[in-house]
């Protein structure tokens, strides 16, 4: 096993400046031959069918601006199969008639712009807004700090025969993924060699190479 040390960890506090952050927030709706490429064709239609999607729980970090985008495709910059954190609320059906309703509604206090997400998804749009008003109220009263009123994002859509799947998503940021990872300077790789004994790789690699040249010279000795 191997451990990795970093003596000046606890010299690097971070840091958070005044605005670190715009999420994007928007919805769409998709139709497809099943429910699952129903979901696919919403994301599509939602700027980001060729993510990799990474999803949060509810919490808004502090300095995030949220862009409600109104339903339009986002924009996002990025790679085919990039990761994409989100936040999302989706709904799906498949039965004649039936609707399907997704939304997320969201706090942030005035001056942090710290907040909260809920996500919801139901078959009746007024049921989805008083869910996620109390939801947000019982979470906002647990923590004990004022944030500003409710505001919320709902959209959905009606089952003309296929199957459908109504969506709202709250874009955070794209990750690339890294193949050519290098340890960053300072990092010392340390080896458990034993209970309560630590060797650094230096000291492995001579065990090794010791335990290497007696093996050999009791395969010669086997030999005469």
């Amino acid at each position: 096993m191997t451990l990795i040390t970093h003596p000046s960890r606890a010299q690097l506090p971070r840091q958070i400046s005044a605005s670190t952050r715009t999420i994007a927030l928007t919805s769409a709706v998709g139709s497809g031959a099943t429910v699952l490429s129903a979901f696919d064709a919403a994301l599509d239609n939602a700027g980001i069918g060729n993510f990799n999607l990474i999803q949060l729980s509810s919490v808004i970090p502090a300095g995030s601006s949220i862009l409600d985008l109104d339903g339009a495709a986002a924009a996002v910059t990025g790679e085919w199969g990039d990761r994409l954190y989100v936040v999302m609320a989706k709904a799906e059906v498949d039965l004649l008639g039936e609707e399907a309703w997704a939304g997320i509604g969201w706090v942030q206090q005035q001056h942090s712009r710290k907040g909260l997400f809920v996500e919801h998804h139901g078959s009746a749009k007024a049921d989805l807004q008083s869910e996620m008003v109390n939801s947000l109220g019982s979470m906002c009263e647990k923590r004990g700090e004022q944030f500003e009123s409710t505001r919320y994002h709902l959209r959905g859509t009606t089952c003309a025969g296929k199957p459908v799947c109504a969506l709202v998503v709250a874009i955070f940021e794209p990750q690339a993924w890294v193949s050519d990872w290098a340890p960053p300077p300072g990092l010392q790789p340390l080896y458990l060699a034993g209970p309560g004994e630590v060797r650094s790789q230096s000291q492995v690699t001579h065990s090794v190479a010791g335990s290497i040249r007696r093996a050999q010279a009791r395969w010669r000795h086997r030999r005469t």
